[in-house]
């Protein structure tokens, strides 16, 4: 026969009450934490020298293009209003800004 549980005792056994170890309070993670923020730091470093200087290769390039386009624009400045006059007063912008004109006339009533 099966043994009964006497007066007082249930038929769940306990275990003794013994502390788990808890890897949070009985290690150190200071250690862990030093690796992980140097190791962001350095990236962060490489990251921002990459930036700066390591992709890009053409800011030189660009300085010397802004510097002749510069007095390329400067070089042509003079001229500029003279080829707009002139292709103002040519028979066919005549021509097409009186077809403009009488296209807008047309459409006025419904433009409102």
């Amino acid at each position: 026969m099966a043994d009964a549980p006497g007066p007082g005792e249930s038929l769940v056994r306990k275990e003794p009450n013994v502390p788990v170890e808890d890897p949070i309070t009985s290690r150190s993670s200071s250690a862990w934490m030093l690796l992980c923020a140097l190791l962001l730091t350095g990236t962060i470093v490489w990251s921002l020298w990459d930036e700066a200087f390591g992709q890009r290769p053409w800011k030189g390039m660009q300085k010397a293009f802004v510097a002749r386009y510069s007095r390329y624009l400067d070089s042509i400045k003079a001229d500029a209003g003279k080829s707009e006059k002139e292709i103002k007063e040519s028979a066919e912008y005549q021509q097409l800004e009186a077809e403009e004109a009488a296209a807008r006339d047309q459409v006025k009533d419904e433009l409102g």
